[in-house]
């Protein structure tokens, strides 16, 4: 099966929109008078209508139903579907910007303006809200609690938290806030997509299509659900069923990444054409991107077309000097690639001792690579030594595999190692 890197979505701040503009049951928050049908103004007036989770509305006025107002017209414009996080980005954040620092002014003075719990609550949690857009995780944890302390019944508050806890690697503390969201509100599209996000993260794939199953089914244009169904549906190996699904997320909303997921699925399906034909798209979109050149190199490879995966990983070298596993790659092709005219052995040992270094000697792989470069020069004591070392080495990959007692016997028998030459396709 190909290595995976293909990211998940998490959904983020569409709830701007949901908390003031009524969608079905989605989560309750404050009308804003219209001077014509299917307008709204948020600044033109001072009062607006705060719909509670028991449907009993409470109107706000004065300088707090302003202030509340002003937050949400600095919002208003963030508050679309492309802010949808990619898992990649949880850990660093989101940047700071204008908007949601305006916003946070906004929300921290209407809370100083005393109101009472009935309201405190729900600026709390819009508070919460741009803290997350801001990447203040521990403000937004605060801001979020103090709502549900105020209003245990607010599935947005326990949503926003689920977040919070999403981005910190706390993932049974993210389900059970999705899931408390999701009993508070069955309709809660965007904690299902969480939700099942955090148990692909356990490899509960059972559960995650499940999830992203049912965000289909409230929303069946949630591009970002058919995304992440296409990534369970590829870890479990239904290749087939990931294609469909990417291709219908690349049909509601075509990005990289799902193109990149296509790819993957098509490349596990021995379907190499029409993988390179997704990755040309992708380094069309993004053409400096060094990890989408390493990629497809490994689909020509897979089609036997070895100079050009050699011609794409010199390529991602290239644009990424310190990318560790193009430089082990294009290695590894200079050592074992079946067309003599390919390989170097001594361009080799460069390259995978860079990749070692760059590793900081803790991957066997690169040991490997090393080993066969080695071997290819003729040093066949090199060899051995790093053979051993690297099949001594505990990882991720379990027992020693057949594939490596065979090179190292190779190697004590004074031969090279060759990688399987395959017919192009």
């Amino acid at each position: 099966m190909h290595a995976r890197f293909t990211i998940g979505v998490i959904a983020g701040f569409s709830w701007f929109t949901l908390a003031f503009e009524a969608r079905g049951a989605e989560s309750p928050g404050p009308d804003f008078p219209t001077s014509s049908p299917g307008s709204r103004t948020a600044l033109s007036s001072r009062e607006i209508t705060v719909r509670l989770p028991d449907g009993q509305n409470v109107r706000i006025g004065g300088k707090t139903g302003e202030l509340i107002a002003e937050g949400y017209s600095s919002l208003r414009g963030r508050a679309t579907s492309s802010s949808m996080v990619p898992i990649s980005q949880w850990a660093i954040g989101i940047h700071r910007n204008k908007p949601y620092d305006k916003a946070i002014s906004s929300f921290t003075a209407a809370l100083q303006a005393n109101p009472d719990r009935n309201i405190a609550f729900f600026i709390y949690s819009l508070r919460a809200g741009a803290y997350l857009g801001t990447g203040q995780l521990e403000k937004a944890l605060v801001d979020s609690g103090a709502s549900i302390q105020l209003n245990p019944k607010y599935a947005p508050a326990y949503y926003y938290r689920g977040i919070v806890y999403s981005r910190t690697a706390k993932r049974d503390k993210a389900i059970s806030d999705y899931t408390a969201a999701i009993e508070l509100n069955p309709g809660y599209t965007d904690a299902y997509l969480n939700r099942g996000v955090e148990y692909s993260n356990e490899r509960k794939y059972k559960l995650a299509l499940r999830d992203a199953t049912m965000a289909i089914r409230l929303n069946p244009k949630y591009a970002d659900a058919y995304h992440n169904r296409g990534n369970y549906y590829a870890e479990i190996g239904e290749f087939d069923k990931a294609i469909a699904d990417y291709s219908e997320a690349i049909r509601l909303h075509p990005r990289a990444m799902t193109f990149h997921g296509r790819a993957e699925a098509y490349e596990d399906a021995e379907k190499f054409d029409k993988a390179i034909a997704d990755y040309n798209r992708v380094i069309r979109i993004t053409p400096k991107d060094s990890y989408d050149y390493a990629v497809r190199a490994s689909a020509y490879s897979s089609k036997g077309n070895y100079k050009q995966a050699a011609s794409d990983l010199e390529k991602a070298v290239q644009l990424s000097p310190d990318n560790a596993s193009a430089v082990g790659s294009l290695a590894w092709l200079k050592a074992t690639c079946p067309e003599a005219s390919l390989r170097n052995g001594k361009e080799a040992i460069r390259m995978s001792m860079r990749a070692c270094e760059l590793m900081k000697w803790k991957e066997p792989a690169a040991i490997f690579t090393l080993a066969a470069a080695y071997a290819e020069t003729g040093d066949f004591e090199q060899a051995v030594k790093y053979q051993t070392q690297a099949m001594n080495m505990k990882s991720a990959y379990g027992p020693v595999r057949k594939e490596l007692r065979e090179r190292l016997a190779l190697y004590q028998d004074h031969k090279p190692w060759r990688s399987k030459r395959l017919s192009a396709r």
